[in-house]
């Protein structure tokens, strides 16, 4: 039996609460037994792990979240599943790691990044501080579910992305969350309006205006490189379109300065030799942008705050300097009173709380993410590499890194940036091992590429990576 005051001490025994609730009713009992049945297929099956993946994504736009000016409580069936995505999400974690633990050994000889290291150890490090600072649950849990992440969506995905088919099927998990997340927020805006608008501004089923903007620019990127890598008379090339016009959408409601900074950063990068791909996606997706804009006029009002010049974190970022000068080389978190919260700056509060010593750990983070985004550009003119896989790894750079200025993106406990970085990293570090390597001579995996048509474009030394590919086989048979 579990004690009563474990069940309301943290977030962790709400959760917990929160779970035993709804399990004691029959919709419960019956929701309980699907969850099983999807826990064993994710740890027996050969492909589970992206099935698990996927749901894990889910799981993390909806996560509750601490509202203080309004109330985001959701529909019944939605709220219900927000109520168990915590521990669901732990759950779904732990049988992750188990499947791809248990996945047999294939090509990759590197499947551990620095910049994985560099993410973990900063996480122990600003995990450990919180535990002395007197939140040692609160600290235990966050370790638990960081290592679960690192051990599922860095390593463990690292070790089963092993050809370009892998590859894609990992950005498609995020492709079909999106798809779930659109659906689940026009649900709420259709039967539950008033509690998925936050002051005019769109937070849907995230309930927070600025993280909901965040996840609309992810999966913006993530979709435009499905749209991309798919041929021209596919599905996917269409349906994912419509999806970015929804998501712009929501974007744009959302009000979310940084969100809208990262995502246009981001396709830029990522359409910086294809301009007229990024011209035609526009036009399909404003298609899509302009009916459901008709649908619900006052979706564009988010507009007006990406033109107000008002700064509204100067005076939190003076506050968390003036932390910083207080205590620079171990921070002020012991200083602190209460519970300790990321800021809007994942480097000014890393100084504010840990000091230049937090900071360290920080900057080689920092630094690790910048690094595949060279090595991947050198390889995408090399050959070795799709061009669209490369130019993914480039474009998200960006949308990490600016995120992370503005938002606490990097001190986040169970949420949906953490899992998204992990993701990068596991992506980045299978282009960068691609990139120092000979191409590939799986059948399934020159055949994927084949129908790839964005990537026959040429590169700028004049061959494709489709030819790059068919000489070197020839070589090889000379």
């Amino acid at each position: 039996m579990i004690p009563t005051i474990l069940l309301q001490a943290s977030p962790v025994g709400s959760a917990l609460k929160a779970l035993l609730e709804t399990l004691s009713t029959p919709a419960g009992l019956i929701g309980g037994t699907l969850g099983i049945v999807v826990l064993a297929a994710v740890v027996l099956r050969r492909e589970g792990a992206f099935l698990g993946g996927t749901l894990v994504l889910i799981l993390m736009t909806m996560m509750e979240q601490e509202n203080r000016y309004f109330d985001n409580t959701l529909i019944g069936p939605l709220q219900k599943l927000r109520d168990v995505a915590r521990i669901g999400s732990v759950a779904l974690l732990v049988a992750l790691t188990i499947n791809l633990t248990l996945a047999p050994r294939n090509s990759r000889k590197r499947r551990l990044s620095f910049t994985m290291i560099a993410f973990l150890l900063f996480e122990t490090y600003y995990l450990g501080r919180l535990a002395l600072h007197g939140e040692a649950t609160r600290a235990a849990f966050g370790w638990l579910t960081d290592l679960l992440v690192f051990a599922s969506f860095g390593l463990g995905f690292g070790k089963k992305l092993d050809t370009s088919k892998d590859f894609e099927r990992f950005v498609g998990m995020f492709g079909v969350a999106s798809l779930v997340f659109i659906a689940f927020n026009v649900i709420q805006l259709v039967l539950g309006y008033s509690f998925a608008i936050a002051g005019g501004r769109f937070a849907g089923i995230s309930g927070n205006a600025q993280l909901a903007g965040y996840v609309c620019a992810v999966f913006i990127l993530f979709n435009t490189h499905i749209y991309s890598s798919s041929s021209f008379g596919s599905y996917k090339r269409y349906l994912y379109a419509i999806a970015i016009g929804f998501l712009a959408v929501f974007l744009l409601w959302s009000g979310s300065r940084t969100s809208a900074l990262c995502c246009v950063t981001g396709l830029l990068v990522y359409f910086r030799l294809r301009i007229g791909t990024l011209a035609v996606l526009a036009a399909l997706a404003g298609i899509v942008l302009t009916v459901v804009a008709a649908l619900f006029t006052e979706s564009l009002g988010g507009v007006e705050r990406f033109l107000q010049g008002e700064n509204t974190r100067r005076e939190i970022w003076m506050q968390l300097l003036d932390e910083f000068y207080s205590a620079p080389l171990f921070g002020a978190m012991s200083g602190r009173a209460g519970i300790v919260s990321a800021s809007e700056s994942s480097y000014l509060t890393t100084l504010a709380l840990l000091g230049i010593v937090g900071a360290i750990p920080l900057a080689l983070l920092v630094g690790g993410i910048f690094s595949p985004g060279v090595r991947a550009l050198f390889a995408r003119r090399s050959g070795l590499v799709p061009p669209l896989q490369a130019d993914l790894i480039l474009g998200s750079i960006p949308v990490i890194i600016i995120g992370s200025i503005f938002e606490g993106f990097f001190l986040g406990i169970l949420a949906f940036s953490v899992i998204w970085i992990y993701a990068f990293m596991a992506l980045a570090a299978y282009v960068v091992e691609r990139a120092s390597e000979p191409p590939p001579s799986d059948e399934d995996d020159e055949a994927y590429l084949v129908v790839e048509t964005e990537s026959e474009s040429e590169d700028d030394d004049g061959r494709s990576y489709n030819e790059a590919v068919s000489t070197d086989s020839d070589t090889q048979r000379m």
